[in-house]
């Protein structure tokens, strides 16, 4: 892996190279070594899948037992098991992947009186569910139980000071559902059946994000919660898209892109205290890349400024990420190009680093830092 990671970032600087040349018979030859190292790139990742198979086959019986210490009848469905995601990242997703399991039978599941008196069936389900979507695996695990009461956690927050009331006033239902991820939501020696499912949910979201992931809840009372895990196939190698902001290159993942679009400067709407620009009948949220990375608080160029640096025909680019059905647009100064990038992670006090997910090097042998779109959005 580590050889074909080299070769990746050598065939981009031959490539470099090769482009200030005019040799056709050079071209040539230099565009098959690309797609010979495309194609060792794609065989390494291949052998690194691992069908999710290899972790799901000891959640049923794990499931089983402890529903029936519990006094509870449970069934796991699971979805999906075919599907190959890198083993590494598996291995180091399956703690996460029991602790939710396991919630889901202690705190989420109801027991056999609760659920007779709300009409459910007696036996509750769990579902496990994975499916592909672009280069990233999505892990479903629901269930049919009590779900999570927001206003028990509203005042689980308040009373353990993670979060002021008038912060908590501004916050969406969905936000608030997401505090139970926090690392001091689970301090209290004595834990409500409502908020019980902060334990160790802190642990589950770190574990998610390092890898590039997301996790995100939805919870409805009486009627069930389910956990969405996004996790990205490989680790190894991604396509992104290289950018231009304040002097410095970032990459953009390309599985986060939809499109890549130029506005002016007049089309830029202000509507309370968010900018949005409308875009084919949609209106779309912008965040401006180079602020949301911290770089405003070292100059103090002003957005007139930086938008004439980064205009291309009287136009500012603007490249439109996705992340589930929400679309966002970040204003970037300029687009130098796509490319393969192999992804080294951050170690040490650079993972503290708020809106990047990794680093790669570049052929002139710069590093670079890779966008976490998913935290800057």
């Amino acid at each position: 892996m580590n050889t074909a990671g080299e070769l990746t970032i050598s065939k981009i600087r031959l490539m470099q190279i090769v482009q200030a040349i005019e040799n056709d018979s050079l071209k040539e030859v230099t565009a098959r070594i690309s797609l010979l190292i495309s194609q060792i790139q794609d065989e390494m990742m291949q052998v690194r899948l691992v069908p999710l198979e290899y972790h799901f086959a000891a959640y049923p019986r794990m499931v089983r037992d402890m529903a029936i210490a519990q006094g509870k009848e449970v069934d796991l469905v699971i979805q999906g098991s075919h599907i190959g995601m890198d083993r590494s990242i598996q291995t180091e997703i399956n703690e996460s992947l029991l602790h939710l399991l396991k919630n889901a039978v202690t705190h989420g599941i109801e027991s056999a009186k609760e659920r007779e008196k709300l009409n459910k069936p007696d036996r509750a389900r769990i579902k496990l569910v994975a499916r592909r979507e672009k280069e990233f695996v999505i892990v479903e695990i629901s269930d049919d139980g009590r779900g999570i009461d927001i206003e028990e956690v509203k005042k689980t927050t308040l009373a353990r000071g993670i979060i002021t009331a008038e912060e908590l006033s501004t916050l969406a239902p969905e936000e608030i559902v997401m505090l139970i991820t926090h690392p001091g939501y689970s301090g209290a020696k004595k834990v409500t059946e409502a908020a019980g499912r902060g334990v160790g949910l802190n642990a589950v979201r770190v574990k998610v994000e390092s890898f590039g992931g997301t996790l995100s809840i939805d919870t409805r009372v009486n009627k069930g919660t389910i956990f969405f895990i996004k996790l990205p196939l490989t680790m190894a190698v991604i396509q992104v898209l290289l950018v231009g902001i304040a002097n410095e290159t970032y990459c953009i993942p390309l599985s986060h892109i939809h499109e890549t679009i130029k506005i002016s400067t007049q089309e830029i709407r202000t509507v309370e205290h968010h900018e949005m620009v409308s875009h084919r009948n949609t209106v779309i949220p912008l965040i401006r890349l180079k602020e949301k990375l911290g770089f405003h608080l070292h100059n103090g160029q002003n957005h007139t400024e930086n938008e004439r640096k980064g205009e291309i025909d009287g136009r500012i680019p603007v490249i439109v990420v996705e992340t589930g059905t929400k679309k966002t647009g970040l204003i970037v100064e300029n687009i130098i190009g796509q490319q393969d990038a192999i992804i080294k992670p951050l170690a040490g006090i650079l993972k503290k680093i708020k809106g990047v997910s990794g680093a790669t090097i570049l052929g002139t042998g710069k590093v670079v830092f890779i966008v976490d779109v998913p935290s800057v959005v």
